[in-house]
């Protein structure tokens, strides 16, 4: 079963510039935020592990 691309790129919803999406002030810039959460992260979970996939997830609903 393929999962939805969302849950496999945690950028995903930065990356998807279809033609209905409006930013109000622009695209957003997160990368000093990214930079931060490697920083701190105090794990690095396996590609396609259940744990990534959660991970991804959460970081594009917060978007």
């Amino acid at each position: 079963m393929a999962l939805p691309p969302y849950a496999m790129d945690n950028k995903y919803v930065l990356k998807d510039v279809s033609s209905d999406v409006k930013w109000r002030h622009g695209l957003p810039d997160y990368s000093k935020t990214i930079a931060l959460f490697e920083k701190e992260r105090s794990t690095n979970h396996t590609p396609e592990s259940l744990e990534n996939i959660v991970e991804n997830i959460v970081k594009n609903w917060e978007i």
